[in-house]
């Protein structure tokens, strides 16, 4: 089977749930190009779904893609706290767990003491962690032009600069983006950066199994005020 990923995000994602992605798309975020490009072909695929349905069906953001869900012909979701969206969309609920895969990762010399690839732009408590570390510690975050290089062309890092960087990195760090009520937006970071090689610190989220599975993986979970005594 091919497997196409329309992006390094979509490729680890596939990994982790255990296929061997054929072919990365794009470095850039191109789903309303793929949307497009099914909807005009009358595609109903699988989906899998990684982010917080809250922000879909609370924040209302991206109106399109709840209907693009609701035409899928199966939805594979990363969180159980999604569920009881999908009950309320009346949409069928189908969880599926990410995990480690394997990996051989080059060595690198660790000139980096903290690393976090996600956007800051939308969150004030991550700038807050990263700002506060930056005072003591290298602290890197490519796609945001903190601390080093920018990766401004992209809006996404290429499978290759994640592995290196992550070989740099003393620390990948895990902010989560909302405050406590919905915290779970973490397998897609946490375990393709401990496959890589990574030693990971996460801040706990809202859903307890998650923290006790990445701590035996040998991730520090930490609370948000723990971090910021770093």
């Amino acid at each position: 089977m091919k497997l196409f990923c329309i992006n390094s995000s979509a490729y680890n994602i596939a990994r982790c749930l255990g296929y061997e992605p054929t072919k990365i798309l794009s470095h850039g975020v191109v789903e309303n190009i793929i949307s497009w490009k099914l909807r005009k072909k009358n595609i109903n695929p699988t989906i899998y779904q990684w982010d917080p349905m809250s922000n879909f069906v609370d924040k209302k953001l991206y109106p399109g893609w709840i209907g693009y869900l609701k035409k899928a012909s199966k939805v594979y979701d990363y969180s159980k706290m999604n569920k009881k969206h999908y009950d309320k969309l009346g949409i069928e609920f189908n969880f599926l767990e990410m995990q480690t895969f394997d990996f051989n990762p080059p060595k690198y010399k660790k000139d980096i003491d903290f690393l976090f690839y996600g956007y800051i732009t939308q969150s004030n408590r991550r700038m807050k962690v990263l700002y506060h570390l930056h005072k003591k510690y290298v602290v890197y975050s490519p796609l945001n032009d903190y601390g080093g290089e920018y990766e401004g062309k992209s809006t996404m890092l290429t499978i290759e600069k994640q592995v290196e960087l992550i070989g740099r990195s003393k620390y990948v760090l895990d902010i989560n983006i909302n405050n406590p009520g919905f915290r779970c937006n973490n397998p897609g970071r946490i375990m393709p950066a401990i496959s890589y090689g990574g030693k990971v610190i996460a801040e706990n989220c809202d859903e307890e199994w998650f923290n006790e599975k990445i701590s035996k993986l040998g991730v520090e979970v930490m609370t948000y005020n723990e971090i910021m005594k770093l």
